[in-house]
């Protein structure tokens, strides 16, 4: 019986957090290799919250971060969900912090919520006005 417990609680706590982010992910990511990432990218994957730097990411959120174009570009062709939350913040929060205006559109017009918000009631447009990036308070304030 304690052998099944242990099975049972082990399985459960799976799901309770983030997993960590592979050196493989990263270094994919990081060097904007698409095909790469099409390769190892699987519908268990793509809308996974990974734990990395004391911080818990989305791929998508991890390629707005590293500027990684071609990556971004195919997990939106992948049907990536452009609202997961992963420790407060979503992929257009990053999209505000970072500046990355053309990673803000695609999002957008792929679904992405600017009525979001994270656990202290900030939205994408917070965001962008706390880290002073004029063109996205200008984008998202004309929608």
């Amino acid at each position: 019986m304690k052998t099944i417990t242990l099975y049972v609680m082990l399985f459960f706590s799976s799901f309770l957090g983030a997993q960590q982010l592979s050196e493989q992910f990263f270094t994919i990511i990081k060097n904007d290799d698409a095909a790469a990432l099409e390769k190892v990218l699987t519908k268990d994957n793509i809308n996974t919250c990974y734990e990395f730097k004391n911080s818990a990411y989305t791929l998508l959120s991890i390629a707005i971060k590293a500027n990684s174009t071609a990556c971004f570009d195919l997990l939106l062709k992948k049907g990536v969900d452009p609202e997961i939350n992963c420790k407060g913040k979503t992929p257009l929060m990053y999209t505000a912090k970072y500046g990355k205006l053309d990673f803000a559109k695609k999002l957008i017009a792929h679904g992405a919520s600017l009525t979001s918000k994270n656990e202290r009631g900030r939205t994408a447009l917070d965001y962008a006005k706390k880290y002073k990036q004029q063109a996205l308070i200008d984008y998202f304030s004309s929608l």
